[in-house]
């Protein structure tokens, strides 16, 4: 019995521009196909047993990627776009949606047994080859494609799953991904599966395990599309960053204890250049980077949940290149007068200001648990609550005391002279 497939060989993806690292992006164009793969019934033959027919068409599929299709609703070429500056694009100009096309309802590849309603990656490559031995079959040239998409048909087993890829691209291999029945028509379920083909790994954050403790949930970054589907948002700092769309500043090792440094953060949802800051605690062993950087409800982030905008995000993630594929953490969203120190470093981030457009942080090696009476007399920031010297109500004490004597009446000078001891 056959199943209806709806194969769209999808997006041939253009990276424009330079990427961040001294190595450039690993190809300045990325084409991808993506095969919308519903299992339904076909003209001779009924619905394959655990499926049912798509919910969505192949003009759902456009309206859900491109611009030019969909000029006033949520696409993913407009996140990949507003969200990089241009400098990565898709369009229907350089990519394909192809039209259903029938499936038997299993089948082997490469004597791996696979069913249309299996939800496993065994069965996704099963599917796959299917479907690209169907549309060469119909003429398609599938070479144009090196980044493949397929679309899983309705079944009972995939009902709840949104979407699995490979993370990367190797030089002798397509890059192949899956969207789930139900996120056809999903704009996010394609940006975050098609940046895995550009090496990002998942967004998370430590929650509540429910049992009095925290475990780490690699989704629960709810700033960055690399987290739960399906809110628009663009990647977190670290992630933009790994893409190639901003630049950041660079701190590597050179703050001294109780030192604090100025720092000013463009809202990365304006602008590219410096948008964002990466700390490397070169004192501290093992000590993950910090990356910092403030987010505000503008292009790409037009909808970016309220509570997460015009505030300064900490993260921490061990990304040197963009081949880096590992998970970054959020670690604290932070208001005006907030701060986070990053366990074991004494790194402390603290927010000075925010703004409509750009933020003021200050990064803070802690000396020690107080202040003391050098710290004091040097003006450093010793336990870095972001006051030092004389404006930290703490060295009051640890200053020497000023006396005053008053001048006698025929001295022309001010009439209280102040002395240190």
């Amino acid at each position: 019995m056959a199943a209806l497939a709806v194969l769209c060989p999808l997006l041939v993806l253009a990276l424009q521009g330079s990427g961040l690292w001294t190595a450039a992006l690993q190809s300045p164009s990325l084409v991808i196909r993506v095969y919308p793969a519903a299992n339904g019934v076909s003209a001779a033959a009924g619905v394959c047993a655990g499926t049912s027919p798509p919910s969505f068409s192949a003009g759902d599929v456009r309206r859900a990627l491109f611009e030019s299709a969909n000029p006033k609703g949520s696409t993913a070429g407009a996140t990949f776009s507003r969200c990089s500056s241009n400098r990565t694009r898709i369009t229907a100009a350089t990519s394909l949606v192809a039209e259903p096309v029938y499936l038997f309802c299993s089948g082997a590849n490469d004597d791996q047994q696979w069913n249309i309603d299996g939800c496993s990656f065994e069965h996704f490559l099963g599917i796959a080859a299917a479907a690209d031995a169907a549309l060469t079959a119909r003429g398609l040239t599938l070479s144009r494609f090196r980044h493949r998409v397929y679309l899983l048909p309705p079944s009972d087993a995939c009902r709840g799953f949104v979407g699995l890829a490979q993370i990367g691209c190797l030089d002798a291999f397509d890059c192949r991904a899956w969207i789930g029945p139900n996120y056809w028509a999903t704009p996010q379920s394609y940006v975050h599966e098609l940046s895995h083909h550009l090496y990002l790994a998942h967004a998370g954050k430590y929650v509540d395990n429910g049992q009095g403790g925290r475990a780490f949930d690699q989704y629960a970054d709810d700033t960055c599309y690399m987290g739960f589907c399906c809110a628009d948002r663009c990647p977190n700092t670290p992630h933009a960053w790994q893409l190639g769309w901003i630049s950041v500043q660079q701190l590597e090792g050179g703050l001294a204890r109780g030192q604090a440094l100025p720092v000013a953060l463009p809202s990365q949802s304006l602008t590219a250049a410096g948008a964002g800051l990466r700390v490397l605690p070169a004192w501290s062993p093992g000590a993950p980077p910090l990356f910092v950087g403030y987010r505000t409800r503008h292009r790409g982030d037009a909808a970016l949940d309220p509570s997460l905008a015009s505030k300064v995000h900490v993260y921490s993630a061990n990304i040197t290149n963009q081949y880096d594929s590992v998970q970054t953490t959020w670690q604290a969203a932070l208001e005006a007068g907030g701060s986070w120190e990053q366990p074991g470093s004494g790194l402390v981030v603290r927010a000075t200001s925010t703004g409509p457009r750009a933020a003021s942080v200050t990064v803070c090696r802690r000396g020690g648990m107080q202040e003391t009476a050098a710290s004091c007399l040097n003006e450093l920031d010793w336990d870095c609550n972001g006051l030092a010297g004389a404006a930290d109500p703490a060295c009051l004490p640890l200053l020497p005391k000023r006396t005053t004597r008053r001048l006698a009446a025929h001295e022309t000078a001010p009439s209280v002279q102040h002395s240190w001891e």
